[in-house]
């Protein structure tokens, strides 16, 4: 009788068939959540794209230099940040603000004060505008170049001679080196220019491309006194130096 009881069980195979065959409902049901989960992913709109932006982490008030305490990183939707702002604050700190910022601002350069010239001045140098006699000169010149400045003999103080023509007998005046090394700070030309550094027009200038153009640099205290003693009427000449 034990080994009827064993021969009559189903076969393994057998028995998992049954048991698949009573668990379809569960497994269709299951194969469709997973179906219907993966529909819904793909159909789903996705996160806002976002921007970094520098935004103010306190009211900072007008013409106050921003630290970097001042400024934090803020994650706002591309569609809601201002043209021109910047995500990262390091280019920020050091810089005026031209108005009053209030806490949470995004900070864009409108609302800073502007560097004053195209290159800062070196430590210990002293800023001058002078003159030069041809107008054509600047657009060969650019911030950051290095000048040599001549002036006539009797422009002023001479801090140094260039060297003259050959004695035929009637000697032709010397220059005079009034500046070495000068570091271009901003170029003008031109009455405009004239005008927003407060000189006036070169005496015997007929037209705006015969006044003598205006360019800012950087020298030495000695030699800033040197060019302030030649006068703003005086046009120097420019000999672009490495």
């Amino acid at each position: 009788m034990a080994r009827g009881s064993t021969d009559d069980r189903p076969p393994p195979l057998i028995t998992l068939r049954i048991l698949l065959w009573k668990g379809r409902g569960a497994m269709l049901v299951g194969t469709l959540v997973v179906a219907g989960w993966a529909v819904v992913q793909q159909l789903a709109p996705s996160g806002p794209t976002t921007a970094p932006v520098v935004v103010t982490t306190r009211e900072v008030p007008r013409g106050e230099v921003l630290e970097a305490g001042d400024l934090r990183v803020a994650h706002l939707p591309a569609r809601l940040a201002p043209e021109g702002a910047l995500g990262d604050a390091t280019a920020l700190v050091g810089r005026a603000t031209a108005v009053g910022l209030t806490a949470g601002l995004p900070v864009v350069d409108p609302l800073l004060e502007g560097a004053r010239f195209g290159v800062e001045p070196p430590p210990g140098t002293v800023v001058v505008p002078v003159r030069l006699a041809d107008a054509s000169v600047v657009g060969l010149l650019r911030a950051g170049d290095r000048v040599d400045l001549v002036g006539p003999a009797e422009s002023g103080p001479v801090l140094g001679m260039a060297t003259g023509a050959e004695d035929t007998g009637s000697p032709l005046p010397q220059p005079v080196l009034l500046a070495q090394g000068a570091v271009v700070l901003d170029l003008g030309g031109g009455t405009e220019e004239e005008g927003r550094l407060g000189l006036g027009g070169v005496a015997g200038a007929t037209s705006t491309s015969e006044a003598a153009a205006v360019t800012v640099v950087a020298v030495s205290p000695e030699e800033g006194r040197a060019l302030a003693a030649t006068g703003s009427w005086t046009a120097l000449g420019a000999v672009l130096v490495d």
